[in-house]
């Protein structure tokens, strides 16, 4: 998948409520942090294979809150599964790298 179309795009879109769902349940039970919620998660621009996104999170692990930005290459993504599995990965470890620096 190197450029999302606006029907992709539309569909991920959709799916991004449940995936900030999931992936705040998981983050709590993995780090005991009862308090933790993905905020916002928005596809900003895409250029190419990489795309931009922003996100912000609050819990235990938040020292400087506001809402950041990421990037992910989207070679090798087949559909919506492999695209959230990529969010995922980037977010779990930005995630982790902050409950290391807070503890």
């Amino acid at each position: 998948m190197s450029e999302l179309t606006k029907d992709q795009l539309s569909q991920l879109k959709k799916a991004i409520p449940q995936f900030k769902k999931t992936f705040s349940e998981e983050i709590r039970a993995a780090y005991q942090d009862n308090d933790f919620k993905l905020k916002t998660l928005k596809i900003i621009t895409q250029k190419d294979e990489d795309l931009d996104f922003s996100y912000e999170y609050f819990g235990a692990c938040t020292l400087f809150p506001g809402e950041k930005t990421a990037s992910i290459n989207l070679k090798g993504v087949k559909g919506p599964k492999d695209f959230f599995d990529r969010i995922d990965q980037k977010l779990t470890n930005l995630v982790d790298s902050d409950y290391k620096y807070v503890r």
